[in-house]
């Protein structure tokens, strides 16, 4: 990770997930919640659809 420059941000460092939550963290679990978070942040509810992992936006709060 030291190589990576976060939008151009060079006094700035990167992590991951692992190391911040102290163990691996499951990519179901992980897509469960980001698509959660989403949606509240952007005032959208999310549905699955029939593929994996593929979600669309049913409605939008005005």
């Amino acid at each position: 990770f030291r190589a990576i420059v976060p939008c151009g941000l060079r006094d700035k460092g990167v992590t991951s997930v692992e190391r911040l939550l102290g163990g691996r963290v499951e990519m179901d679990v992980a897509v469960e919640r980001v698509i959660g978070h989403f949606g509240k942040v952007f005032g959208l509810e999310m549905r699955r659809e029939a593929l994996r992992h593929q979600f669309s936006v049913l409605s939008q709060e005005a």
